[in-house]
């Protein structure tokens, strides 16, 4: 016979199931978060887990809804199709899971996630029902179609709060989705018509009524003790997180090169305070932003841009996990050398990008620092000797390769221990920057000059043949005609130059300055003012002076 299901219900129960129903779905949904946190295996434990603790929690208020609903004595369960129902459970809400979470489209995701969730718990509803003995069961169409379409689109609901992933909007998703599966069942229980043999249920009393309470007390128990667990682990877990999160923002605060994390299109997520300082953007302005937009704001036509950014979407090797160097811009269009390196990690199915960068500009100006002792005078800002010789084999290796001259100009600054003697170290030191600038003004497009030691000075002229090293050696004594201003007053300054070319007066740097060198003293034989070319015999000359000079000091 037909049997009324107005007068069948336990309500205490009905209002258990809907509780059951909202735990497991708060309780699954929040595992479901750590998915987002975590990769490799444990991205996959976390959805395992909020799939189990779903699946048992929808089977649990189908069973306790089922028990709330007075069913006469002598109807059993299938123990099987009641297994299969919760595997149905199970395995529908682990699928729906790992579609939503997959990588790909959101709209999608959750969209097809959803439809098979609400497919599940339809499914694991109906084989349940199915799972009864001695009853006969006939469903009416519409409120059968309309239980399914329910479960679906609550489900779809559920989901699309849940990923805006907050606090609110899981509270949010948890009731849809318990509201889902209890309105499922009760809109499946109104379309099922059930037929009972007319001896089973007219036995049915208070006694099989409170049985069924208590097998009802023992499932909820059981399915809050397994929410508990999974609440506690999650809590657990989310302890750690928060403090993993407080950790690295510590970090990102306190790091003195810039951080920057971003999408694969792109856009900023993350901005340190050392970034702010050095780019000169707060960080809701960089977040508005792309990394690219970011590092080339000013870039016209987009090909550092560009280029960049199909790099580092191909993850090329030459870009992730490399350093390299850039020039970046600041907000107020100042640029700065930067050393930066990019590396990826997937969190969530997604690409994250994280750019390390360093502000080059101090570096840069230490190692000017350190070329500027290492390769020049510091007094009078001329090329010292360092410098010298490293120009000089290049200007040497260029003028054999194209079998042209080169030509050497050895000066010194006439009587300059007697201004020193005489006016102090502060004079003479001024001498020698006034000298230094003084044979600077008057060089030639291609000549150096080098300040070699004390009052010693070179003049390198590539090219350089008799006429243009007469011009210039005439045009440094003329200038000298006019007196350098002191402090102290004016003061006449002299010089005598030697002169040797490459290639007549020698192949080598030693041989050409020192040829230099021995027409410098023998211009100083015919007094202050005056230049000489090499000529062979000056080197007997040489040698015979050294020789005297050394006889002298023994």
């Amino acid at each position: 016979m037909h049997h009324s299901q107005a007068e069948s219900y336990n309500y205490v129960l009905v209002l258990l199931s809907f509780v059951i129903a909202l735990l497991s779905s708060y309780t699954a949904l929040n595992l479901a978060r750590k998915v987002s946190t975590s990769v490799g295996w444990h991205q996959k434990s976390w959805i395992l887990c909020s799939a189990l603790v779903m699946g048992i929690g929808i089977w649990s208020m189908h069973f306790i809804a089922m028990l709330a609903y007075h069913l006469p004595n002598g109807i059993t369960y299938h123990i099987s199709i009641v297994s299969i129902s919760v595997l149905v459970a199970v395995g529908g809400a682990l699928i729906g899971l790992v579609v939503a979470f997959q990588a790909g489209s959101i709209r999608s995701s959750f969209l097809i996630g959803g439809t098979i969730m609400g497919l599940a718990i339809s499914g694991m509803h109906y084989i349940g029902m199915a799972a009864l003995q001695n009853v006969t069961i006939q469903y009416r169409p519409l409120p059968f179609t309309l239980s399914i379409v329910i479960a679906i689109f609550a489900s779809i609901t559920a989901l699309y709060f849940f990923f805006k992933r907050n606090q609110q909007r899981l509270l949010t998703s948890s009731l849809i989705m318990g509201a889902a599966i209890t309105g499922m069942h009760y809109m499946g229980m109104a379309a099922a018509d059930m037929s009972f043999p007319t001896e089973t249920h007219a036995h049915s009393g208070n006694a099989i009524n409170m049985d069924f309470y208590v097998v009802a007390m023992y499932v909820a128990f059981g399915a809050l003790l397994i929410f508990a667990i999974s609440f506690i682990s999650s809590l657990s877990v989310d302890r750690r997180l928060s403090e993993q999160i407080a950790l690295k923002a510590s970090i990102l605060e306190s790091a003195i090169d810039c951080i920057f994390m971003f999408k694969s299109q792109g856009w900023i997520i993350e901005f340190n305070p050392a970034a702010e300082t050095i780019f000169g953007y707060t960080r809701q302005e960089a977040l508005r932003r792309t990394f690219f937009d970011l590092l080339f704001p000013f870039d016209q036509n987009g090909q550092d841009a560009a280029l960049l950014f199909q790099l580092i979407s191909q993850k090329s090797d030459s870009v992730i996990g490399k350093r390299f160097e850039i020039t970046a811009y600041r907000a107020d269009r100042t640029t700065f050398p930067a050393e930066i390196i990019i590396t990826n990690r997937v969190y969530g199915g997604k690409t994250i990008f994280t750019a390390y960068l360093r502000d080059l500009t101090e570096k840069r100006k230490s190692e000017e620092l350190i070329r500027q002792l290492a390769y020049y005078d510091h007094l009078t800002g001329l090329p010292n000797r360092n410098q010298f010789n490293e120009q000089f084999q290049l200007a040497l290796s260029y003028a054999q390769r194209h079998q042209e001259t080169l030509g050497v100009l050895y000066l010194d600054i006439y009587r300059f221990k007697w201004i020193n003697d005489n006016f102090g170290h502060l004079i003479g030191d001024q001498t020698l920057h006034k000298f230094a600038s003084l044979l600077t003004s008057c060089l030639p497009e291609k000549g150096s000059a080098f300040r070699l030691s004390g009052d010693e000075f070179v003049i390198l002229l590539p090219q350089g043949n008799q006429v243009t090293l007469i011009e210039q050696a005439q045009t440094i004594i003329t200038l000298l005609k006019i007196p350098f201003r002191m402090d102290i007053g004016d003061i006449f300054v002299s010089t005598n130059l030697g002169i040797s070319m490459y290639p007549n007066d020698g192949e080598t740097l030693e041989q050409l300055l020192k040829h230099a060198d021995q027409a410098m003293y023998a211009a100083k034989e015919l007094g202050r003012n005056n230049y000489q070319f090499y000529k062979p015999g000056m080197q007997m000359k040489y040698a015979q002076r050294t020789g005297f000079e050394q006889y002298l000091q023994g």
